[in-house]
This record gives structure tokens, C-alpha cells and sequence, in this order.
């Protein structure tokens, strides 16, 4: 079993452009996942209905998916 080095990844933080880029990543991130919480808990709280919560993730993560997939056919 090989140790994992943490090193070379901290080395990384030495850069101003990467440290710039990590914290934009991980507020932009922490942002979307508060979005998703509060429009599920929007719906929810308005309709009462978990099947509207359904739909509402249906709709949120389904053109991930679905542009995912024909963005792969594009690039092969």
C-alpha cells in the first residue's frame, strides 16, 4: 500500500493564481448547494408535496445529466 503524500498537494497553495482559483471553486460550490437546499425547502414549505420537491430536482439536475451525455457524444 502506497502513502499518500499531502505534501505535493499543499506545495500547490504556494501559488497565488491557484489559492485565488480554490477559494473561488469552494465558495462558488458552498453557494450552489445552499441554492439547491433553499429552493428545496422553498417548495417543499409552499406545495407540502415531495413530489414537487421531485419535479423541482428533476428539473435542477436533469440538463446536468442530459447535456452531460451529449456533450460526451460531441467530444468522442
Amino acid at each position: 500500500m502506497t502513502q499518500w503524500q499531502g505534501g505535493k498537494y499543499r506545495d500547490l497553495f504556494q501559488y497565488a493564481s491557484f489559492r485565488w482559483f480554490w477559494l473561488g471553486f469552494t465558495f462558488s460550490a458552498v453557494g450552489d448547494a445552499m441554492t439547491r437546499i433553499a429552493l428545496i425547502w422553498f417548495v417543499y414549505q409552499s406545495t407540502g408535496s415531495a413530489q414537487a420537491v421531485g419535479w423541482l430536482l428533476l428539473c435542477y439536475t436533469g440538463p446536468v445529466v442530459f447535456g452531460g451525455l451529449f456533450a460526451g457524444l460531441l467530444l468522442y
